[in-house]
């Protein structure tokens, strides 16, 4: 099964090791589904996890946060967008999103994003990690 994980996921994952985005994180590094990503989400969160307000949220500090980039790098599949890639959302920066999830084809979009989340009518793909966690 391949699966896109939002960065707000990830953040959420990375901020609290025991909720339900991190349940999810920990069955990406078991191996349970293939977390399909691409550039531009490994730049965003790559940019995000160096923010200090950001590493100060998260156990172990920058070392965490690094190792996890490091970890999404080598475990990834990655796919190369197709570019231009359209306007879809509220926040045209959640666009190379719903590109990758038009174009790698993934079961589904993992966020917590209210602009991603609005889209759920158009794009039954798009789920919370409570809702894809309560249909494992």
């Amino acid at each position: 099964m391949k699966l896109i994980l939002d960065t707000n996921t990830v953040l959420s994952a990375l901020f609290k090791p025991e909720s339900r985005a991190a349940a999810i994180v920990k069955l990406w590094r078991e191996d349970a589904f293939e977390w399909v990503s691409c550039g531009q989400q490994l730049e965003e969160l790559s940019r995000v996890l160096i923010r200090p307000k950001i590493i100060a949220r998260i156990a172990g500090g920058a070392a965490t946060a690094q190792a996890f980039v490091q970890q999404m790098h080598a475990g990834c599949t990655f796919h190369h967008l197709t570019l231009p890639y359209p306007a879809v959302c509220r926040d045209p920066k959640d666009d190379y999103l719903m590109a990758l999830l038009t174009q790698a084809r993934p079961m589904h979009l993992i966020t917590g994003d209210k602009d991603l989340l609005v889209l759920k009518g158009k794009w039954p793909a798009i789920l919370t990690a409570t809702e894809f966690l309560d249909r494992l």
